[in-house]
């Protein structure tokens, strides 16, 4: 199993790289992508992640330069300690990717609300990421896109609205 999954551009050569069917498990480890151009994390579970609440310790974390990755079909359960689920961080480049068809149901997640500002959610669009596109319908009972992915760029947020817990909106 893995514990530690790391995507990061072996000297320009790797255009397509892919983490897919893995599972991680109890820890504090996360997929931390660096120089991508189309990487895919997809298909994954990530389960009973504990991280120290700091940035960079999400259970996917878009480091730095990343572009037209795609992120989907991966499965969360149990996560703590870190500010989001997904996050792409800011300043960093990281735009026109795509994170859709991903499960947060069981995440445990309780997203961003008037009663809750800080959070954690499931999906963390930073300041000056632009272009990317959230699509998901998948999350924690009670919640929905409006309250579980925070858009402090530019981006395309799409999701089942009908769960909304209130009329917040932080994207």
């Amino acid at each position: 199993m893995d514990r530690s999954c790391l995507l990061y551009k072996n000297n320009g050569a790797d255009r397509n790289l892919q983490k897919r069917d893995n599972q991680l498990q109890a820890g504090r480890y996360s997929y931390r992508a660096r120089a991508n151009k189309s990487a895919t994390i997809s298909k994954n579970t990530i389960e009973n992640f504990n991280g120290p609440g700091l940035w960079w310790t999400s259970p996917i974390y878009m480091r730095k330069d990343n572009q037209g990755c795609i992120i989907s079909k991966n499965r969360f359960i149990n996560i703590n300690g870190a500010p989001a689920a997904v996050f792409l961080r800011a300043n960093m480049n990281n735009n026109y990717n795509t994170i859709t068809k991903n499960d947060f149901n069981q995440s445990g997640l309780p997203g961003w609300t008037e009663a809750n500002p800080d959070g954690p959610g499931c999906i963390l669009l930073s300041e000056d990421t632009q272009g990317n596109l959230a699509a998901e319908n998948h999350f924690p009972m009670g919640t929905s896109a409006s309250t579980q992915v925070l858009d402090l760029g530019d981006n395309k947020i799409v999701g089942d609205e009908r769960k909304t817990m209130n009329d917040l909106r932080v994207h």
